[in-house]
């Protein structure tokens, strides 16, 4: 989808409340009788035919039972075609696969085996070029809402971005993360603060 919410929090604070993907470790995937296959497409309209080969993608396996996810890379073909097999096909057991592309990393939909005899799953996900330039997203929508908190006033302010463009935006580098958006606060804004901690008050991630 190209429509995103960005919510940002004033009251003496600003809150930014993200999700962050733990970092995959490298484990080898146990053998079985399921096979996961797809093709990486890439749906920027100008992109090179070749864009979509030789990408490094990673299966990545969640038990039910484990504390770790399991990972098996392996790399698409010439025409982003690639495949996993020898899977277990627990029900319980849930799979995506991921690749990077361009510095963005792309995930398929969350992937189970329903049934014993469900040996085989697709998961068929699109890549984009990339772009800088922030001109590509446009605000749909705003919304404010107040909450009084003597002797404080919270203003949460919601905004629902659409990218007009068929490129991701990633934002320029500076520093050492990757700006994505400035979004200005509300004048006079103190003790501004972030829900992640892991996030610095001057950068989204």
């Amino acid at each position: 989808s190209k429509k995103v919410l960005l919510s940002v929090a004033v009251f003496a604070l600003v809150a930014f409340a993200f999700m962050a993907l733990p970092t995959l470790p490298a484990q080898a995937q146990s053998g079985g009788t399921g096979k996961i296959e797809g093709q990486i497409t890439n749906n920027t309209k100008d992109a090179k035919a070749t864009s979509t080969a030789s990408l490094d993608v990673v299966l990545v396996a969640v038990p039910m039972s484990a504390s770790t996810m399991l990972t098996t890379t392996g790399k698409s073909d010439a025409t982003g075609k690639f495949s996993f097999t020898n899977l277990d096909i627990v029900s319980t057991t849930r799979y995506f696969v991921t690749t990077n592309y361009g510095g963005v990393d792309y995930f398929s939909d969350l992937l189970t085996f329903s049934s014993p005899l469900s040996t085989s799953l697709a998961a068929n996900f699109p890549i984009f070029e990339s772009t800088d330039d922030p001109a590509v997203l446009k605000v749909t929508q705003t919304h404010l809402v107040f909450d009084v908190q003597t002797p404080w006033l919270a203003v949460q302010e919601i905004l629902a971005l659409e990218n007009t463009s068929d490129r991701v935006y990633i934002g320029k580098t500076a520093g050492p993360h990757r700006f994505t958006l400035t979004v200005p606060l509300l004048p006079k804004a103190i003790d501004v603060q972030f829900d992640d901690p892991n996030i610095q008050d001057s950068v989204l991630i």
